[in-house]
């Protein structure tokens, strides 16, 4: 039965671990434990809220594309065609940079037989404290740059949001009308330490005339400025009404010690959970090392008849951080079993020698014995960067659970100086020859690879569907033909990727037996 119990509350631990795994922005004063700093609470509720009414006819966000940070005058964007398995250009983009370094536009263009051809513009402005002012996104239409929509942001003296406000260009009267906002408002006990953080939102496809409630948020401090709770109501009808409280407990002056969450049940306080044992990687920092979750076993009709907790000892979280950048690598929960640990779920994070954040991906073991895991999610950067770190040719691939396998996604090429943009890795033309003919597929003991011209610069990878590469050949200068003895690796799926220069060629190869 305890078994039993396990496994269902597997279900709320897994929702748990998405605030649990990030660590705290450091310099915050709320930053306690792996408590969500405001703006990160903030940022998460606004975003739910929106997705709500975009579903009520609200406009979606600007253009969003997920591409590595960079400071290139263009990035040329690639996606994936299944039908003809092989990467087509999809978007350029350039660049203009302010003083500071800062965004200030991009233009985006699109292929054509022609070349490219400019379709849509963002521009940028920012506050003297460097966070985003406003945003502004306009389409090319019969030459000239036309409106479309704005986003503008204001902060308070302490950099705390304080309004968001989205807007859409009207035609009729030449303006921009807004359609929707975002108020929040903040209470400070002393200097930065904030007592009280209340959000109100107003839409146009709403009720124009009434601001909503969104959210609450109430802050106790004991005599060395600590927290030791916080109070979060959510909205019921004009007002709010308590939904939840979390309590910390901490040992001497400073070391967290003991944190639970309380949630309102029929108008009563019942804990849920709490987390115990803190060890930490670096305290001044807020980065844990590792804590316990223990959940209440009394969650039934009984508790209001008892009032007592019961405790049971659920879960261990682990933290593992890269050495030079304090970032977390792997966050890895357990579950008890009668005293023993089992791996539930993992999450890592690699970064390359220019602490590049390369691959994401998170596990779960549903076996609960022994090493069995299986990818749920994840995303995967792979190519080239030169001396300084800058990313020069990638290609992003996401996991697929479905069919438990990378899959293409996107190839992005940087360009930057002065000089011409760069021109599309892959062309569209059919009767551009791939870089090397792959065969036989399925294969048994040997992978043959044609090469269609001689290179001076090629390489040929093996990368198996778990993201790791399991054999390399560097083929620089060669002729004709490459054998590979495949015969050592294991039976299934794999990608074989052949890498010259900018130029890219991905293949799926099956191994047989």
């Amino acid at each position: 039965m305890r078994r039993n119990l396990f496994l269902v509350a597997a279900a709320f631990l897994m929702g748990m671990t998405a605030q649990a795994e990030q660590p705290p922005v450091a310099d915050n004063p709320l930053s306690l434990g792996f408590t969500r700093s405001i703006q990160e609470r903030l940022s998460e509720k606004t975003d739910h809220l929106k997705e709500a009414l975009i579903e009520m006819g609200m406009p979606r966000e600007m253009y969003e594309e997920t591409y590595p940070s960079h400071n290139a005058d263009t990035v040329v964007i690639h996606t994936w065609d299944d039908n003809n398995s092989e990467f087509q250009p999809l978007v350029r983009e350039l660049f203009s940079y302010d003083d500071p370094g800062r965004v200030s536009e991009i233009v985006r263009e699109i292929p054509g037989d022609k070349g490219y051809t400019p379709v849509e513009k963002e521009i940028f402005s920012y506050h003297a404290t460097g966070k985003l002012h406003q945003r502004i996104l306009q389409f090319l239409q019969n030459d000239e740059w036309v409106n479309i929509r704005k986003e503008t942001h204001l902060f308070d003296e302490h950099e705390n949001l304080t309004t968001e406000i989205h807007s859409q260009w009207s035609t009729s009267s030449a303006e921009w009308e807004d359609y929707f906002k975002y108020s929040v408002t903040y209470e400070y006990l002393t200097d930065n330490i904030v007592l009280l953080v209340e959000a109100y939102y107003w839409s146009l496809f709403i009720d124009e005339n009434l601001w909503h409630p969104s959210f609450r948020e109430e802050y106790s401090y004991d005599d060395y400025g600590r927290l030791t709770e916080m109070v979060f109501s959510i909205p019921n009808g004009d007002d709010f009404i308590y939904a939840q409280k979390e309590e910390y407990v901490y040992e001497g002056e400073n070391t967290l010690f003991d944190y639970t969450v309380i949630y309102n049940y029929d108008d009563m306080w019942v804990p849920e959970y709490k987390v115990t044992d803190f060890a930490w990687y670096d305290e001044a920092l807020d980065l844990p090392e590792t804590y316990k979750i223990w959940i209440n076993e009394e969650l039934d009709d009984d508790w209001k008849q008892h009032n007592e907790v019961e405790w049971l000892l659920m879960q261990r979280t682990t933290y593992t951080y890269h050495p030079t950048l304090h970032a977390v690598t792997e966050v890895l929960d357990e579950l008890n079993f009668d005293g023993d640990w089992s791996g539930f779920f993992r999450r890592t994070t690699t970064y390359n020698e220019f602490d590049y954040k390369v691959r994401y991906v998170e596990e779960y073991n549903f076996s609960f014995t022994g090493e069995l895991w299986e990818i749920d999610d994840g995303y995967w950067f792979e190519g080239l960067f030169d001396d300084e770190g800058k990313p020069l040719n990638l290609t992003l691939r996401l996991y697929d659970w479905f069919y438990e396998e990378w899959q293409e996604e996107r190839m992005f090429v940087f360009g930057y100086g002065s000089g011409d943009p760069p021109t599309p890795v892959i062309p569209t033309d059919a009767s551009v020859q791939w870089l090397a003919h792959i065969y036989p597929n399925p294969a048994s003991d040997l992978l043959r690879i044609s090469f269609a011209q001689d290179y001076h610069d090629v390489s040929v990878s093996i990368i198996n569907m778990s993201g790791q590469k399991v054999r390399e050949v560097s083929a620089a200068g060669r002729t004709g033909e490459l054998a590979i003895d495949v015969s050592a690796l294991q039976r299934g799926i794999y990608l074989l990727r052949v890498q010259c220069g900018y130029s890219v060629q991905t293949e799926k190869v099956q191994l047989v037996r």
